[in-house]
């Protein structure tokens, strides 16, 4: 669990509303069955990620960390966040959907399967994939990120990003 110097629980990242963050990626499984919610998708994931930034910062104030701590902090989990919630995630899901949507569609192997199928093979392919990218995802954003960003003195702070 992360949790600040008060030892409290992270609403953001300890609780369901961490689910939240992942609506981009639901928003792109569907995307071949109802585009017109993508970009809500996408800003409800945005959304989460400016309220954990915002939450950080938060507590950095009221654990009376100094400005250029409580701007890293907020950086640092801006950066993440966006990163391992919206951009890859979204993109992976989009690839993964997009290639079942060509398969499925364009390749005569699959030309006997019913209309029904052809049309949601893309939503469910992209809806079970995104457990299964999201670990992964998150390990290398965080590790990415001490080896660059967190490196160049970014911040001092160990801080879970998981």
């Amino acid at each position: 669990k992360t949790t600040n110097s008060s030892n409290s629980t992270d609403l953001w990242r300890d609780t369901p509303i961490r689910f939240v963050g992942y609506a981009n990626e639901v928003g792109e499984a569907f995307r071949s069955v109802y585009p017109k919610y993508l970009r809500l998708s996408y800003i409800v994931a945005f959304g989460y990620v400016g309220c954990d930034a915002a939450d950080k910062i938060y507590r950095a104030i009221n654990d009376g960390a100094s400005n250029e701590t409580t701007i890293k902090i907020g950086a640092d989990v801006l950066i993440w966040q966006t990163f391992a919630s919206v951009i890859i995630p979204g993109k992976t899901i989009h690839l993964i959907a997009s290639a079942t949507n060509y398969s499925v569609n364009k390749l005569r192997i699959f030309s006997h399967l019913p209309f029904a199928i052809r049309k949601w093979a893309p939503t469910a392919v992209g809806l079970v994939s995104i457990p299964l990218i999201i670990h992964p995802i998150d390990t290398f954003v965080t590790n990415t990120m001490d080896q660059t960003v967190r490196k160049w003195n970014w911040t001092q702070m160990k801080m879970n990003s998981n």
